[in-house]
């Protein structure tokens, strides 16, 4: 299991647009993702489970990656930025 944690910059935080855009890129990897903020969870694979977790501008998320490729989703969705 591989956790990172990121700070979302966007102005509008993770909004419709970003949203879609880190879902799609977490779907080209096999392991599980998961995408955490305070003490809620989502499938980050899940465009309505992202935005379910309301994540504004300058709050942190964690991501957390369990799998066969998590090494590899970790380190390129670490450079992903909202």
């Amino acid at each position: 299991m591989k956790i990172i944690e990121m700070v979302v910059k966007s102005d509008c935080g993770l909004h419709a647009r970003p949203a879609s855009d880190f879902t799609k890129k977490t779907k080209k990897y096999k392991c599980k993702i998961t995408v955490s903020k305070d003490d809620r969870q989502a499938n980050a694979k899940s465009i309505i489970d992202v935005l379910s977790l309301s994540v504004h501008c300058g709050e942190t998320i964690s991501i957390c990656f369990e799998g066969q490729d998590e090494e590899l989703a970790a380190k390129e969705m670490a450079e992903f930025s909202f």
